[in-house]
């Protein structure tokens, strides 16, 4: 082995692998001080890269946790505000139920109970104005991207002598959100009739037997009614007067005429409606058919194109004495008594206005993409109780609600305070509905997401722990190791710096 004097490689070796062993005890204090094996990209440069996104997709996991939790509010606010809208409708539908026993209720007591009433709509419609989350209004129509329709006014001006006094406006119905004004002409006819000819032997004073269905009631005539005899055309009518048609026989025909002016396309049928001894006859297949409306709609070029589906349809429902002409677009005119094709009155409309709001959208993930919708309609009085389904009245005859909606109610008069709770319960069903689509979205929605993100944020957790954290165990051990090799390295470099100093001996 050579010796040299200027080079002492063992020193050289030494002093690297003490270099080597006080880097690897620097790194172990680093990580049992941070508790991380990755401090820094030289650390583990591919392992940094998995941790940083994992740490990102983190973050965004406790967000979208605390999203979810906030949407939860948000729906629990309006789900509150609905319940309070439902007390003031079950006291609304109560108020107009006393209201309906007029027997009993004076005009004080009746505009005591419609005065209630104005005030629970105001409130309804406070709540529906004012209900809000973090700035957002949820229950006016602006938590919805579909259109929220408010319905134009209406105005009849009279165009013919006594049609002002004998016509009124029911229901302003849903005009167009058009600004231009559009017009229409009702005319209506004294009756209706149907006529069944052709009948040798029939006479006023022939005995009739069997049954007649008139607008889908069922009528027992002469010997099968209750208390009637066979005998003549007054006992017959004495048995169909709650239909509000009346027989009449002239030479060979005989014809079945409304009482009600201006009453639409009845459906008239017989069955075994037998007359006479002899000659017989039987008026079964003649009376099988349904009459012309006798009440028409005219719409004007300009209105057609302004009244969505005004003159599509056009039917009618009795009210007393009265007649109620229903529209397809909602607007209800009640006329008394017209005189033969007069005209009624001009309906000048107001046009509605359609808004829309916007959906309520709500980042329930991590990622782009992960998000969910949700749409409240507006809850305002006069979006509730649309489309209440018709009724049937004590004489049997079904009736279509002339009221629109809730804000419409008025149960100063009998028919009006019936109407109200057809309308109450039909706007009762909405907000029903809408709670329980806001119970769906909050269970099945929000808090299953709840759920889901707390278990992917503790896998992911444990997932980085694997890759980030330090194993102190193992840490400590190589700690301990290292610090053993830092001293034998000095101890070493010690002994390898005083080698040079054997060749002294060799000079002496």
């Amino acid at each position: 082995m050579s010796t040299y004097i200027n080079t002492n490689t063992t020193a050289y070796q030494a002093s690297l692998a003490l270099d080597a062993n006080t880097n690897a005890e620097s790194t172990d204090i680093e990580r049992l001080s941070t508790g991380l094996t990755i401090n820094s990209a030289a650390d583990n440069p591919a392992g940094l890269v998995t941790v940083e996104d994992q740490s990102a997709q983190l973050a965004g996991l406790g967000q979208a946790t605390s999203n979810t939790n906030t949407a939860i509010n948000l729906t629990q606010t309006a789900e509150g505000a609905l319940n309070q809208t439902q007390t003031l409708l079950v006291s609304i539908r109560a108020l107009a139920v006393a209201a309906s026993q007029t027997a009993t209720s004076n005009t004080t007591e009746l505009a005591a109970d419609q005065a209630q009433i104005t005030s629970a709509i105001q409130s309804i419609n406070n709540i529906s104005a004012t209900t809000a989350f973090n700035g957002v209004n949820l229950l006016s129509g602006a938590a919805t991207a579909a259109a929220t329709i408010t319905p134009g006014s209406a105005t009849l001006a009279a165009s013919a002598a006594g049609a002002a006094a004998n016509t009124s406006i029911l229901s302003q119905g849903t005009w167009s959100s058009s600004t231009s004004a559009a017009s229409l002409t009702v005319t209506a006819a004294t009756n209706s009739s149907i006529a069944s000819t052709g009948n040798t032997g029939l006479t006023a004073s022939s005995g009739f037997a069997g049954s007649i269905t008139i607008n889908g009631t069922v009528y027992q005539v002469g010997s099968n009614a209750v208390g009637g005899t066979s005998v003549g055309l007054s006992q017959l009518n004495n048995d169909i007067a709650a239909s509000g048609y009346q027989a009449s026989i002239s030479g060979t025909t005989f014809t079945l005429t409304s009482t009600t002016a201006g009453a639409l396309t009845p459906t008239v049928t017989a069955t075994n409606l037998a007359f006479g001894a002899a000659p017989s006859g039987n008026l079964g297949a003649a009376l099988t058919t349904t009459l012309a409306a006798t009440g028409s709609a005219t719409v004007g070029a300009a209105a057609a194109a302004n009244v969505a589906g005004l003159g599509a349809s056009i039917s009618s429902s009795v009210s007393g004495n009265n007649t109620i002409f229903n529209f397809s677009n909602g607007l209800q005119i009640e006329t008394a008594t017209p005189t033969a094709s007069a005209t009624l009155g001009t309906i000048t409309s107001v046009a509605g206005t359609s808004t829309n709001g916007q959906n309520l959208e709500f980042q329930i993930g991590a990622n782009e993409g992960q998000t969910v919708s949700l749409a409240i309609q507006s809850t305002a009085a006069n979006q509730l109780g649309t489309g209440a389904a018709n009724y049937t009245n004590a004489a049997g005859q079904t009736v279509t609600p002339s009221t629109q909606n809730v804000a419409a109610i008025n149960v100063t008069t009998f028919q009006g305070a019936q109407d109200a709770i057809a309308v109450v319960d039909q706007a009762l069903n909405q907000v029903s509905t809408i709670r329980a689509n806001l119970g769906a979205f909050q269970t099945n929605v929000l808090q299953s997401n709840a759920t889901s993100l707390g278990v992917a944020t503790t896998n992911l957790q444990a997932a980085q722990a694997t890759t980030e954290d330090t194993d102190v165990a193992s840490q400590v051990v190589d700690y301990t190791k290292n610090q053993i090799l830092v001293s034998a390295a000095t101890s070493a470099l010690t002994y390898a710096t005083q080698q040079p100093q054997s060749v002294l001996k060799l000079l002496q």
